[in-house]
């Protein structure tokens, strides 16, 4: 493919809302490289829209859908460990739900441009 239509693709990609609303960001089907590169972007993205509600409680959570990996080779999971290894690096406050198939994570732990609370 050429860089346009990887551009493209990349901004559907992003762009798209999942089944579950704009809370919500589904990692499935993406390389590890791409699901962190989309985790980071989105959190990023969340935590501006946080700060810009003036910290409204209904804008506090974001919610990441990782799998657990039951669809890797050999059901061993890539994204989930990744994105968790992301977020402690990242020194955010998450919550594995959905059986570990999903992790919440509350952006109350970050502040504006990523520095610490």
């Amino acid at each position: 493919m050429n860089s346009c239509s990887d551009s493209a693709s990349e901004k559907d990609r992003d762009t798209k809302d999942t089944p579950f609303g704009p809370k919500f960001k589904d990692l499935h089907g993406l390389s590890v490289n791409e699901a962190i590169f989309q985790c980071d972007r989105f959190l990023y993205k969340k935590i501006e829209e946080y700060h810009d509600s003036n910290f409204r409680k209904a804008d506090r959570f974001a919610k990441i859908i990782t799998g657990r990996g039951n669809h890797s080779e050999n059901s061993v999971p890539k994204i989930k460990p990744s994105v968790e290894k992301y977020l402690e690096k990242n020194n955010y406050n998450y919550k594995w739900k959905s059986n570990g198939g999903m992790v919440e994570v509350d952006l109350l732990s970050k502040r504006r441009f990523g520095t610490e609370v």
